[in-house]
């Protein structure tokens, strides 16, 4: 009995000892790991923003609709949040407008726009012509094209002269300036449509 003791001994000592090996080569594995997981994770996460917007801004600037946000903008469209009274001097309209900038990196646009009319500026109702009315002045347009290719095209609304006092908080309009009104929050109105 005294021979297998040692041997025992020997035995407990060498798995014990290999034990501890094991869970510290793996303690080591798993700490290296970890480390160069979120180094790499870093990193990458860093570069691959860098490189998506790059990407991204060179498709936009090459994509008609970057484009077209290059070019002047002379009309907005919106509704009206508010006018001014009939006696102010100078007259105006608040309008909310329909967000510009179809390219989400570049300058943003104003909302809300101080639309300011004066003596110059026509205000038009457009309201839309009856369906038949429509088809009959098309007809017409193709018989008339016909004969002389530059006639003009038939309007789908019918269009009356307004004045400032009938512009009303809700209503849709399209409002026209002289020069590019992009990012202007203020201007001067040459023409102002609405549609009802």
């Amino acid at each position: 009995m005294l021979e297998n003791q040692p041997f025992k001994n020997l035995i407990s000592f060498t798995s014990k000892s290999l034990l501890i090996s094991a869970v510290i080569y793996l303690l080591i594995v798993a700490v290296i790991s970890t480390g160069m997981y979120f180094w790499g994770y870093k990193n990458g996460v860093k570069n691959g923003q860098v490189q998506a917007t790059e990407e991204a801004q060179a498709k936009i600037s090459q994509a008609p609709i970057g484009q077209a946000d290059q070019n002047e903008v002379l009309r907005i469209s919106g509704q009206i949040s508010s006018r001014s009274d009939l006696a102010a001097s100078p007259q105006f309209i608040t309008v909310s407008v329909v967000n510009l900038n179809r390219n989400p990196l570049a300058q943003p646009t104003p909302a809300e726009r101080k639309i300011i009319i004066d003596q110059n500026t026509k205000i038009f109702k457009k309201v839309r012509k009856p369906a038949d009315q429509i088809a009959k002045e098309r007809y017409q347009y193709a018989e008339a094209i016909k004969k002389n290719p530059n006639a003009p095209a038939p309007s789908s609304t019918i269009d009356s002269v307004i004045g400032f006092k009938d512009l009303r908080a809700g209503q849709t309009v399209k409002v026209f300036g002289s020069n590019d009104i992009r990012n202007q929050a203020e201007f001067t109105a040459v023409e102002i449509d609405i549609f009802e």
